[in-house]
């Protein structure tokens, strides 16, 4: 008998650097006051619970992550971030009816839909994506 479910979420599936998942996780889904308070924290956090995952699905040892090399990784790959949350922070703070939803597009061939966001005025929506591209560069990765 099984002891716990997952869900296991394929929206995003793709063969990638793990950081990628993370970058998404942290530019669209944090405040810049949670990014200030436990950034760092988090980085380290991903890269320890990476290692000890890959251990113990039985990784060997010289093909886990380096704490250096996480780190060029973080620098290299955190941009997707930046493009996700610019996709995604207007859809996720927009009002309801101003973003179309699955199940009002139907048809495949108006999937594009989906992504158009009536741009009315939204101050919070503008200081969130601001704040995503000022601490992109604080940290170096623009």
């Amino acid at each position: 008998m099984p002891e716990a479910a997952v869900l296991i979420d394929f929206q995003l599936a793709r063969y990638s650097t793990p950081v990628t998942d993370l970058a998404y996780l942290l530019w669209c889904s944090t405040t810049k006051a949670m990014r200030d308070k436990h950034y760092k924290q988090l980085l380290e956090d991903y890269h320890r619970f990476l290692c000890s995952f890959l251990k113990t699905f039985g990784c060997p040892e010289d093909r886990i992550v380096s704490w250096d090399v996480m780190e060029d990784m973080y620098r290299k790959y955190m941009k997707f971030g930046l493009g996700m949350a610019i996709i995604t922070i207007p859809i996720f703070m927009a009002k309801k009816g101003d973003v179309h939803g699955v199940d009002e597009v139907g048809e495949a061939s108006k999937l594009d839909e989906m992504f158009i966001v009536k741009t009315e005025f939204n101050p919070a929506r503008d200081e969130r994506v601001s704040d995503v591209l000022q601490d992109m560069i604080e940290y170096g990765y623009l």
